[in-house]
């Protein structure tokens, strides 16, 4: 994807010209002059849709590479790089930070000082990763950066294998290689160049928020007013900004906010998947109401898989090919719409999606945190200051949404910009002081839609439930089997659900496609082979085939996420 990188070590002219190689993944990416000096190398490369022109800014005697924007800064402050350049200069980084909205990551290089610091946005949105082995030390907001300059450790992570094939992606700050890291949210991680040293620390942590006091009627209300301005900070109608529009209800929350806000604005919203699904009837049917211009991108089971190995390699392996859907729209869309306001994670956020498996106002334990991780949640930092708040959906944010969910918009960020409302400083910071009971079975975001964006909800289905907003009761005991047993049947007739905008189980037993998974899992250099004796074709592909139940999807993909990105990582 587009962003930073560098390093301090041997030769940094020409390893950063190997990363800057890498890092150019398509034509259209912009690549910033580099800058190198003594042992000191960096660069950036962008699309040139937000954030600077270009790369790096200097003040005295620091100069820094910013990627990404920030959306509560004054007017005249110079832009992002500006901006944390003048915080620096006041000694007063890390306060301003703690304030900063932005969706960003940053390397801020003093040459008299002799440090390199990579900074993080608050939630760690957008990744970027570092290593430190011997005399070097390198950064990038891929991971491919690192690994293409010369003198750098490639050991598996001895971890990676097992969790992946158990979760679809990694948890903390785990990457496919040992000694590269992903940085934690909210840090400035400084490298002293001249002793060799690494420190890190929190600009902002999740206990900096304070309970709030507010009736649920209020608190409605306020919902409502918080959501509106996170949207409208991050819109601006003389910009060429789309929405990605489904059937659930975060996206077409931010286009009710935006078009009630601007009626005679008539902007484009996206939508992709099966034809005849229930996400396209209803984003059609919003998008009417809004008077916006809705476009429709086809999923099919035509060249699906080979296409999606490309996206292997964007997003670094990190996340399985399952979820790789939506490039294919993206990139024609980016054309009317660079900028797309996303609707992530809005259903954890205002709707409290998590919130039915822990419990509510707890700070997160072992046991509930392991309904999500699995074996795993002893590598996910539990105890860590940073989630000291009687909350459990931080930790989840940081790391399930973080390493899983977030992966779902770098997957298209060679093609547009994304800006994501529900991650917004002051509705996080509102979210999260009021009573999570508020918010479970989507009590509050279901009264705030209907109450303020009647037009938008009031008769228009939601695709989960199949009818308008509201709250969400959890089907009895009675029900439960039933629903169940009807999509067993319907799997085992070959039939894909209507609220479905993929079919894989089908898709994959094509017979072209299963033919490409084949050879791929069975090949006998296969690299998953470092891991385990299985034949992951025979263990899962050749029953999936076979039989419609019980479906391996999951499996497969993961396990072909694992060769293809490891044959390009490795050679």
């Amino acid at each position: 994807m587009p962003g930073v990188y560098g390093l301090v070590g041997p030769q940094p002219e020409e390893n950063l010209r190997r990363m800057a190689d890498a890092m150019q993944l398509f034509d259209h990416f912009i690549r910033d002059p580099a800058f190198h000096e003594a042992r000191f190398g960096a660069g950036r490369t962008h699309t040139g849709q937000v954030g600077e022109p270009s790369s790096p800014r200097g003040m005295g005697d620091v100069a820094i590479w910013v990627e990404g924007e920030a959306y509560n800064l004054d007017s005249g402050s110079g832009g992002l790089a500006q901006a944390l350049l003048v915080a620096d200069a006041a000694n007063n980084l890390i306060p301003f930070l703690a304030t900063l909205d932005g969706y960003f990551c940053a390397v801020l290089y003093d040459r008299v000082r002799g440090t390199v610091r990579l900074i993080t946005d608050r939630y760690g949105m957008r990744p970027l990763y570092w290593y430190h082995m011997g005399d070097r030390f390198a950064w990038g907001s891929d991971v491919k950066a690192i690994l293409a300059a010369e003198g750098i450790d490639k050991r598996i992570n001895p971890l990676g294998f097992d969790m992946f094939m158990d979760l679809g992606y990694l948890v903390a700050d785990h990457t496919w290689f040992e000694h590269i890291r992903l940085m934690e949210p909210a840090t400035i991680l400084e490298y002293d160049i001249g002793r060799n040293q690494t420190t890190s620390v929190r600009y902002w942590n999740w206990s900096d928020i304070a309970p709030i006091e507010l009736a649920f009627d209020e608190a409605v209300d306020a919902f409502a007013e918080r959501f509106t301005d996170a949207v409208l900070r991050r819109f601006d109608p003389n910009e060429h900004i789309g929405i990605t529009l489904s059937g659930g209800l975060d996206s077409r929350a931010i286009l009710a906010a935006v078009a009630t806000r601007y009626p005679d604005h008539a902007g484009h919203t996206l939508t992709f998947g099966i034809p005849g699904s229930e996400d396209l009837r209803i984003a059609r049917q919003a998008t009417e109401i809004a008077g916006w211009h809705h476009h429709f991108a086809p999923l099919t089971h035509a060249d699906w898989l080979e296409s999606r190995y490309q996206q292997v390699w964007i997003t670094d392996g990190l996340i399985e090919l399952t979820h790789l859907h939506g490039y294919e729209a993206i990139r024609d869309a980016s054309g009317f719409m660079p900028v797309n306001l996303s609707g992530y994670a809005g259903d954890v956020i205002a709707g409290g999606g998590y919130l039915a498996k822990i419990p509510a106002d707890t700070r997160l334990n072992t046991t509930d945190a392991g309904k999500f991780y699995g074996r795993w949640v002893h590598e996910t930092a539990l105890q860590s200051p940073f989630f000291d708040i009687a909350k459990g959906e931080p930790h989840l944010l940081m790391h399930r949404v973080r390493r899983f969910t977030n992966h779902g918009t770098i997957n298209t960020l060679p093609w547009i910009h994304h800006r994501k409302p529900f991650f917004d400083n002051r509705l996080i910071e509102w979210i999260y002081g009021i009573p999570d009971t508020y918010r479970a079975e989507n009590r509050l975001y279901a009264a705030a839609l209907k109450r303020h964006f009647a037009p938008y909800f009031e008769t228009i289905p939601w695709q989960k439930t199949g009818k308008p907003v509201g709250r969400l009761n959890p089907p009895g005991f009675p029900i439960r089997p039933l629903l169940k047993a009807v999509r067993l049947a319907k799997q085992m007739m070959g039939l894909a659900p209507r609220k479905q905008y993929t079919d894989y189980p089908a898709w994959i037993r094509q017979k072209e496609t299963a033919g490409m998974l084949h050879d791929l899992l069975s090949a006998p250099d296969a690299r998953y082979r470092m891991f385990t004796d299985d034949n992951l074709a025979e263990r899962w592909l050749t029953p999936h085939v076979r039989f419609r139940i019980p479906d391996h999807t999951s499996k497969i993909l993961r396990a072909a996420t694992v060769e293809v990105y490891l044959r390009k990582a490795l050679g």
